[in-house]
Protein backbone atom coordinates (compact mmCIF):
# COMPACT_ATOMS: atom_id res chain seq x y z
CA UNK A 1 0.00 0.00 0.00
CA UNK A 2 1.57 3.37 -0.82
CA UNK A 3 0.02 7.10 -0.34
CA UNK A 4 1.06 10.03 -2.44
CA UNK A 5 1.36 13.38 -2.08
CA UNK A 6 -2.14 13.87 -3.82
CA UNK A 7 -3.71 12.22 -0.47
CA UNK A 8 -4.30 9.00 -2.53
CA UNK A 9 -3.89 4.98 -1.02
CA UNK A 10 -3.81 2.41 -3.43
CA UNK A 11 -2.06 -1.14 -3.38
CA UNK A 12 0.77 -1.58 -5.40
CA UNK A 13 1.60 -4.88 -7.01
CA UNK A 14 4.50 -6.91 -6.46
CA UNK A 15 7.48 -5.94 -8.92
CA UNK A 16 6.18 -2.49 -9.39
CA UNK A 17 8.94 0.48 -9.20
CA UNK A 18 8.27 3.83 -7.86
CA UNK A 19 10.27 6.89 -9.14
CA UNK A 20 10.82 10.50 -7.01
CA UNK A 21 9.06 12.32 -9.11
CA UNK A 22 5.53 10.19 -8.73
CA UNK A 23 5.39 7.62 -11.52
CA UNK A 24 4.94 3.96 -10.92
CA UNK A 25 6.09 1.28 -13.29
CA UNK A 26 6.28 -2.21 -14.22
CA UNK A 27 8.84 -3.36 -16.83
CA UNK A 28 10.10 -0.05 -17.50
CA UNK A 29 11.24 0.62 -20.90
CA UNK A 30 10.15 -2.92 -21.63
CA UNK A 31 7.44 -3.60 -24.48
CA UNK A 32 5.43 -5.12 -21.54
CA UNK A 33 5.32 -1.80 -19.81
CA UNK A 34 2.57 0.07 -17.77
CA UNK A 35 2.72 3.10 -16.15
CA UNK A 36 1.22 5.06 -13.11
CA UNK A 37 1.20 8.62 -12.50
CA UNK A 38 -1.32 11.55 -10.83
CA UNK A 39 -1.30 14.99 -11.62
CA UNK A 40 -2.98 18.62 -10.94
CA UNK A 41 -3.27 20.45 -13.76
CA UNK A 42 -4.22 24.01 -15.17
CA UNK A 43 -3.30 23.65 -18.69
CA UNK A 44 -2.80 21.70 -21.82
CA UNK A 45 -1.24 21.63 -25.36
CA UNK A 46 -3.73 22.52 -27.92
CA UNK A 47 -1.51 19.77 -30.34
CA UNK A 48 0.58 16.94 -28.26
CA UNK A 49 2.76 17.10 -31.47
CA UNK A 50 3.17 20.79 -32.19
CA UNK A 51 3.39 21.81 -28.01
CA UNK A 52 3.64 25.79 -28.11
CA UNK A 53 -0.37 26.87 -28.04
CA UNK A 54 -1.11 26.32 -24.43
CA UNK A 55 -4.73 26.17 -23.45
CA UNK A 56 -6.47 26.43 -20.43
CA UNK A 57 -7.86 23.81 -18.65
CA UNK A 58 -10.18 25.04 -16.23
CA UNK A 59 -10.97 23.99 -12.82
CA UNK A 60 -13.54 21.32 -13.61
CA UNK A 61 -13.80 17.60 -14.70
CA UNK A 62 -15.82 18.70 -17.53
CA UNK A 63 -13.39 21.74 -18.48
CA UNK A 64 -10.43 19.64 -18.27
CA UNK A 65 -11.94 16.88 -20.22
CA UNK A 66 -13.20 19.23 -23.14
CA UNK A 67 -9.96 20.84 -23.32
CA UNK A 68 -8.09 17.08 -23.68
CA UNK A 69 -10.96 16.15 -26.20
CA UNK A 70 -10.00 18.94 -28.31
CA UNK A 71 -6.32 18.56 -28.32
CA UNK A 72 -4.52 17.68 -31.90
CA UNK A 73 -2.11 14.50 -32.31
CA UNK A 74 -3.85 11.25 -30.61
CA UNK A 75 -7.53 9.29 -30.73
CA UNK A 76 -9.87 10.25 -27.75
CA UNK A 77 -12.90 7.91 -27.26
CA UNK A 78 -15.64 9.80 -25.49
CA UNK A 79 -15.96 10.14 -21.84
CA UNK A 80 -17.31 7.98 -19.43
CA UNK A 81 -19.18 8.62 -15.88
CA UNK A 82 -17.07 6.67 -13.68
CA UNK A 83 -16.18 6.57 -9.65
CA UNK A 84 -12.79 6.73 -8.37
CA UNK A 85 -11.92 6.57 -4.61
CA UNK A 86 -16.13 7.29 -4.21
CA UNK A 87 -15.76 10.20 -5.74
CA UNK A 88 -17.29 11.10 -9.28
CA UNK A 89 -14.93 11.25 -11.92
CA UNK A 90 -14.93 10.84 -15.85
CA UNK A 91 -12.60 8.08 -17.54
CA UNK A 92 -11.49 8.60 -21.33
CA UNK A 93 -9.02 6.46 -23.54
CA UNK A 94 -6.65 8.97 -24.90
CA UNK A 95 -4.61 6.68 -28.06
CA UNK A 96 -1.50 7.84 -29.54
CA UNK A 97 -1.80 6.67 -33.88
CA UNK A 98 0.30 3.97 -34.98
CA UNK A 99 1.41 5.78 -37.45
CA UNK A 100 2.74 9.05 -36.31
CA UNK A 101 5.99 9.72 -36.86
CA UNK A 102 7.11 11.64 -33.57
CA UNK A 103 10.66 12.94 -35.61
CA UNK A 104 7.87 15.89 -36.80
CA UNK A 105 6.69 16.81 -33.27
CA UNK A 106 8.56 19.50 -31.30
CA UNK A 107 11.74 18.37 -30.07
CA UNK A 108 10.75 14.82 -31.42
CA UNK A 109 8.16 14.16 -28.27
CA UNK A 110 4.69 14.17 -27.53
CA UNK A 111 3.94 16.50 -24.83
CA UNK A 112 0.19 16.64 -23.38
CA UNK A 113 0.28 19.22 -20.58
CA UNK A 114 2.28 21.09 -18.58
CA UNK A 115 3.03 20.81 -14.76
CA UNK A 116 0.44 23.14 -12.80
CA UNK A 117 0.84 26.71 -13.06
CA UNK A 118 2.16 25.79 -15.72
CA UNK A 119 5.52 24.72 -14.84
CA UNK A 120 7.17 24.13 -18.25
CA UNK A 121 9.68 22.36 -17.12
CA UNK A 122 7.37 19.46 -15.90
CA UNK A 123 4.36 17.70 -17.28
CA UNK A 124 3.37 14.41 -19.39
CA UNK A 125 4.96 13.59 -22.28
CA UNK A 126 7.17 11.52 -24.13
CA UNK A 127 4.35 8.54 -24.84
CA UNK A 128 4.51 6.27 -28.42
CA UNK A 129 2.89 5.78 -31.06
CA UNK A 130 -0.15 2.99 -30.43
CA UNK A 131 0.15 3.98 -26.44
CA UNK A 132 -2.93 4.56 -24.58
CA UNK A 133 -3.39 6.57 -22.02
CA UNK A 134 -6.57 5.49 -19.58
CA UNK A 135 -7.17 9.11 -18.26
CA UNK A 136 -9.58 9.35 -14.95
CA UNK A 137 -10.42 12.97 -14.18
CA UNK A 138 -11.78 13.04 -10.83
CA UNK A 139 -13.50 15.57 -8.44
CA UNK A 140 -12.56 15.50 -4.86
CA UNK A 141 -14.93 17.63 -2.92
CA UNK A 142 -14.53 20.17 -5.82
CA UNK A 143 -10.90 19.78 -6.62
CA UNK A 144 -10.10 18.10 -9.60
CA UNK A 145 -7.27 15.40 -9.40
CA UNK A 146 -6.35 13.60 -12.89
CA UNK A 147 -4.88 9.80 -13.10
CA UNK A 148 -3.28 7.74 -16.05
CA UNK A 149 -2.85 4.60 -16.52
CA UNK A 150 -0.59 4.05 -19.44
CA UNK A 151 -0.10 0.76 -21.24
CA UNK A 152 1.78 0.10 -24.08
CA UNK A 153 0.78 -2.08 -27.50
CA UNK A 154 3.16 -4.78 -26.00
CA UNK A 155 1.85 -5.00 -22.30
CA UNK A 156 0.59 -8.22 -21.15
CA UNK A 157 -2.52 -8.93 -20.10
CA UNK A 158 -1.71 -9.89 -17.03
CA UNK A 159 0.49 -6.34 -16.54
CA UNK A 160 -2.72 -4.59 -17.72
CA UNK A 161 -4.60 -6.42 -15.10
CA UNK A 162 -2.42 -5.15 -12.51
CA UNK A 163 -2.51 -2.02 -13.68
CA UNK A 164 -6.97 -1.73 -13.39
CA UNK A 165 -5.99 -3.62 -10.05
CA UNK A 166 -3.93 -0.30 -8.42
CA UNK A 167 -6.53 1.96 -10.21
CA UNK A 168 -9.40 -0.26 -9.01
CA UNK A 169 -7.78 -0.44 -5.47
CA UNK A 170 -7.17 3.79 -4.73
CA UNK A 171 -8.48 5.89 -1.84
CA UNK A 172 -8.75 9.06 -1.77
CA UNK A 173 -8.67 11.23 1.56
CA UNK A 174 -10.50 14.68 0.35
Amino acid sequence: TYTNADRLTFTVPAGWTYEDYGELYKDRDEPGEVKFITWVLTHVFSDVCQWGTLVDAGTTVDEFVDAVMEQEGWEASAPTAVTVGGFPAKRLELTVPAELDTETCTNGVLRYWPGPGPDMSDGDCCNLPGNTDSVYVVDVAGNRLVAIARHYPGSSAENRAELQALVDSIEIEP
